[in-house]
């Protein structure tokens, strides 16, 4: 499934980088000001680009730390893990609405 998943995330960044084909914004201009400001969407391109490039730096950190994963023959199975971070966040859900009950008592 982590395969899987891998795979699908890689054709994800590869495919988004392939149908942007950003370029590299040009040398930004300089205002009257003499300050350096780039146009939207230069600014938009640019934000993009840094996106895809987080993104991608993200799939390989994932694909180097799935790589490198060995289980535990220690560890609990996935199953009770779940159930245990499931639980966690059911009692962290229980604990909001405790307090969002207890702030409409006192806006009553």
């Amino acid at each position: 499934v982590i395969w899987a998943q891998q795979d699908t995330l890689m054709r994800l960044c590869s495919g988004l980088e392939e149908r942007v084909t950003l370029r590299p914004p040009p040398p930004a201009r300089a205002s009257a000001g003499g300050t350096s400001r780039l146009t939207r969407p230069e600014q938009r391109a640019r934000g993009l680009q840094e996106q895809l490039d987080e993104l991608a730096r993200q799939i390989h950190e994932l694909s180097d730390e799935t790589s490198a994963f060995r289980a535990s023959p220690y560890a609990p199975s996935p199953l009770a893990t779940a159930a245990h971070a499931l639980n966690a966040h059911s009692s962290e859900l229980d604990a909001i609405q405790k307090r969002m009950n207890a702030a409409e008592k006192k806006l009553r």
